[in-house]
């Protein structure tokens, strides 16, 4: 099982709360900063809410819809270290991720990001450049079996999702290894933290085989 055997749920729906907290008892944390892209209303499938109210981490919250959005401000109101933001991200211009964080107190070198919106996590992640979270949390597409590189159109009204294994060999293009993939998340850490977790084979069939698409 390996890290999916911490797997706890405060506000996340599949452990991911666990994992997250063993994840970060391994590799400790440095600017203690997080994001959520999908942030909904702040506690329905939240990553980071334990980590924001319980641990005093400092955040990055974002949503598109107005009605989650002001939720979402209520739930974070009386958190000083949460900047809650109300916008439709984008792979380029102003509304793009890049341009965004830098709207914000987000140190380039963040800790976490727990990606999920549905559908583009691939070519947001890809489009990311002037920052790097230390350990990224991608919502994929379940369905689609381990062998499969899918990866949706580059198009923000298509809600298909790409695959794990897709999400892998990005993650490797831009120096990130595998460290645990649950029903529908995937872990990843920056690969110079990766040796820490001594996971001898993080192949996609290895982390990946009590949920596998049959």
């Amino acid at each position: 099982m390996g890290l999916l055997a911490y797997g706890d749920n405060v506000t996340s729906e599949h452990g991911e709360d666990g994992v997250i907290k063993r994840i970060f008892e391994i590799i400790g944390t440095k600017s203690r900063f997080c994001v959520e892209l999908g942030a909904l209303n702040g506690t329905h499938g939240s990553n980071i809410w334990q980590l924001m109210k319980k641990e005093r981490w400092s955040g990055v919250l974002i949503e598109a819809d107005q009605t989650y959005f002001e939720k979402l401000q209520q739930e974070f109101s009386d958190t000083p270290n949460a900047e809650c933001i109300n916008a439709f991200v984008s792979f380029e211009g102003t509304q793009s991720l890049d341009n965004i964080f830098a709207r914000t107190r987000l140190p380039k070198g963040f800790d976490l990001f727990s990606l999920d919106i549905d559908g583009n996590e691939y070519h947001l992640w890809d489009s990311l450049e002037c920052y790097r979270p230390r350990v990224m949390v991608v919502e994929f597409n379940p369905t689609i079996p381990n062998d499969v590189a899918f990866i949706q159109p580059r198009d923000m009204s298509v809600y298909q999702g790409s695959s794990l294994r897709s999400l892998v060999e990005l993650g490797r293009q831009k120096g990130y290894e595998l460290v645990a993939a649950n029903e529908v998340n995937a872990f990843f850490v920056e690969k110079e933290l990766f040796p820490r977790f001594g996971i001898a084979d993080n192949s996609i069939d290895a982390l990946h085989t009590d949920h596998r698409y049959e």
